[in-house]
């Protein structure tokens, strides 16, 4: 019997947009009555009551369509969308979206959740409340993760709250906390992050909370607190805004009053300091404060700053991983600035605001650079960095001269270079090159070019109680270059995969270059620009290129859309006369042979070969190859090999191996062959299931091996911990 009751509009209790309030609701069942003493619709057997996407079965519906509220029992199944309801009994009132679930079960789709109780309150459009109840993100039963509790309070898009909580694998109990507090959304919004763990012998116990503040759509803040028994508490934030497209910015802050210093005394070195330098750390303040900014300005300028200021040159080392620490504020300029900062072993950190325009033609590059020693505080002793206050950078393309058959660019640059003692002064850079390229009966192109370079500086040499000392100096140099090269090309129609045509040219090329000597001894210097060093050289190489051209995915009418090209190989072998060497009678005037090899047929494999041949018998002096191999199913292998003879030798790997569909073999291999010294060795194993995930790793390293391993729940997100291993 079908039965259509109209009523006013409502909204569905799990999805509420998904209801039409305009459509009436149909009853269906086996048997229909109305019951006047009550005003209610009495259904049984094979009951369905449905109103858009929403639909409700069940034994027996007891349905009063004008207070709008419901009563099933027996086998209750409410859907809605990819929503689902389960339960023995629902007690509903549907204009309230209120009401009471029996042994009832809850699936949220779009936060893939379930929550199971014995008794579950509806109390509001999104939250729930339940008794002797479970919650989770596994399917199946018994579901491979839930917490359990007394009592548990849900609110939809915010957070579960537990009383007398336990965490579960399998319905074993693994951990127990009195209340527990985990989210429940998908949307950006406040509230704390995953906690990170971790045991070493320099920190001790540690624990570092995250707690993420959504201010506003257009900015955020991180705040961490990080507790360490040897080293003490450790606070630091994170502040990200965007005003507009191009202007955004990151502001990052760390303290510690570290418990521990590096002071010389008794084993306080060997404990808390580092080998790699012999400056101390006395100081217990400890801090680095980075952050990046771009803005636009007025004229079509653009603005960028750029701070890195670290309280000594141990600190980076200290804090290299975690949670602010430098591998993942070094990932996240890089990502959202395309911009670096220096390597955590340099303990000079360098700070820079710009000022850029560049034009079709030109481009303007004005700025203060300044270099921070973080050894200045342990060393004591007068600051020698040197500093550019300001640098001014003006550099324009190559282009002809007045639509002549000559063309030109030019480099110019001004320094103010400043330190605290020692020479100071400023310095004026001019350097303009002239072309004049054509073409030999079509056979080769012929590129003479001369540079002519200016440089003028004045001084001020520094020392303090010592009286100023000015001085001017200037250079006047040139350069000479011939650039001769010729091409021969050849298309080929081929079948190779999805390409249908490949390019073969080869390029024979030689160059010569003179710069002549000059006595420089007498000039200031302060970086590589003061001083040339002469040239006399001819460099001639042969490139082989082979560029395969298929057909684009994506249709279109212009022709030079419809196909892609893509190098596929490139061979290039170049070697240098030095004319010096042969004409004052050096045995040895040829450079050795460089032979560099770029392949990449196909997506799954790429390589890369650097090698330095001897002439004069001494076989390869050098190689620097790399290769990486990838499978469709997953499988990732990477290997760089670095020799250089006499100097260094070394060889790295990394593996990823899926054993079976959730199971991954993880290895990395560093290895120093020069001084045949282990530099890492990492093993693990990763898996992965449908609602959690786990790796585990072995990684043994010069100061000390380690076991690591990260667990991740879907939607509580991840655990990650370490255990020194070292004595």
């Amino acid at each position: 019997m079908l039965l259509l009751l109209p009523c006013d509009g409502i909204s569905s209790d799990i999805l509420p947009e998904a209801v039409d309030g305009a459509a009436p609701w149909n009853l269906l069942a086996d048997e229909i009555r109305y019951d006047e003493a009550v005003d209610r619709y009495i259904a049984r057997g094979n009951v369905i009551v449905s109103k858009g996407s929403l639909r409700i079965s069940a034994d027996e519906i007891r349905f009063d369509h004008r207070q709008m509220t419901i009563d099933a029992t027996g086998n209750v199944t409410l859907s809605s969308g990819d929503d689902m309801l389960r339960a023995s009994r629902v007690t509903m009132d549907l204009d309230r979206e209120v009401g009471t679930l029996t042994d009832a079960s809850i699936f949220f789709s779009q936060q893939h959740f379930y929550i199971r109780g014995q008794k579950i309150l509806k109390t509001g459009k999104n939250t729930y409340s339940a008794e002797r109840a479970s919650a989770t993100t596994c399917d199946g039963e018994p579901p491979a993760w839930k917490i359990t509790g007394r009592k548990l309070n849900v609110t939809l898009e915010g957070y579960g709250k537990v009383r007398n909580a336990t965490f579960r694998v399998r319905n074993i109990p693994i951990l127990w906390a009195p209340y527990l507090v985990f989210p429940v959304k998908i949307a950006r919004q406040s509230g704390f992050l995953t906690p990170q763990f971790g045991i070493s012998e320099r920190k001790g116990y540690q624990l570092a909370v995250p707690y993420y503040w959504a201010i506003r759509d257009n900015m955020d803040a991180t705040v961490y607190a990080d507790f360490m028994t040897e080293r003490g508490f450790k606070i630091g934030g994170e502040y990200r805004y965007v005003l507009s497209p191009r202007t955004f910015g990151t502001v990052m802050l760390d303290y510690l009053d570290d418990r521990q210093v590096d002071d010389g005394q008794g084993d306080s070195s060997q404990r808390w300091g580092y080998t790699d330098d012999s400056v101390l750390r006395p100081n217990s303040d400890r801090y680095w404060f980075r952050m990046k900014h771009n803005q636009p300005l007025p004229g079509k300028f653009t603005g960028r700053l750029d701070l890195d200021i670290v309280s000594d040159q141990d600190y980076l080392q200290e804090f290299k991983s975690g949670y602010s620490g430098f591998e993942d504020t070094r990932f996240y300029f890089r990502e959202a600035f395309s911009r670096d900062i220096n390597d955590f072993t340099n303990p000079i950190r360098a700070n820079e605001l710009n000022v850029n325009r560049t034009w079709l033609r030109y481009s303007l590059n004005t700025g203060l650079r300044w270099n921070e020693d973080s050894r200045n505080r342990a060393l004591d002793q007068p600051d020698q960095t040197l500093q550019q206050l300001p640098v001014v950078l003006f550099d324009g393309s190559r282009q002809p001269i007045f639509r002549q058959a000559i063309y030109w660019d030019f480099q110019s640059s001004f320094n103010n270079f400043y330190r605290q003692t020692g020479d100071r002064g400023q310095r004026i850079d001019l350097f303009p090159r002239f072309y004049y390229p054509y073409r030999l009966r079509n056979i080769m192109t012929l590129e003479p070019s001369v540079g002519l370079r200016e440089t003028a500086w004045y001084i001020n040499a520094y020392a303090p109680g010592t009286p100023d000392k000015n001085s001017a100096f200037h250079r006047e140099s040139f350069d000479f270059r011939l650039d001769a090269s010729t091409d021969i090309s050849r298309v080929y129609p081929v079948r190779f995969g999805p390409t249908d045509r490949l390019r073969h040219l080869s390029r024979f090329q030689a160059v010569y270059d003179y710069v002549p000597d000059q006595d420089q001894g007498e000039l200031p210097l302060f970086d590589g620009t003061d001083r040339i060093e002469k040239v006399n050289q001819i460099t001639y190489s042969w490139t082989n290129t082979l560029t395969g051209r298929s057909r684009s995915r994506v249709r279109t009418e212009e022709p030079s859309t419809r196909f892609l090209y893509n190098d596929l190989l490139r061979l290039q072998v170049t070697q240098i006369y030095d004319v010096n060497k042969g004409t004052s009678g050096d045995p040895e005037p040829f450079s050795p042979i460089d032979t560099l090899l770029d392949l990449n047929l196909t997506s799954y494999l790429t390589l890369r070969a650097a090698t330095q041949f001897s002439v004069y018998g001494s076989g390869f002096t050098g190689h620097n190859l790399s290769a990486t191999a990838q499978s469709r199913r997953g499988d990732r292998l990477y290997l760089d090999y670095l020799y250089a003879r006499d100097e260094a030798e070394t060889l790295t790997t990394e593996l990823l191996v899926p054993v079976f569909d959730r199971v991954a073999l993880l290895a990395d291999y560093e290895q120093n062959l020069f001084n045949r010294t282990n530099i890492k060795t990492g093993l693990g194993v990763q898996y992965r299931a449908q609602c959690w995930s786990i790796v585990v790793r072995y990684v043994e390293e010069a100061e000390a091996p380690s076991v690591t391993f990260e667990i991740s729940l879907t939607g509580l997100g991840g655990i990650a911990s370490g255990v020194g291993l070292s004595p």
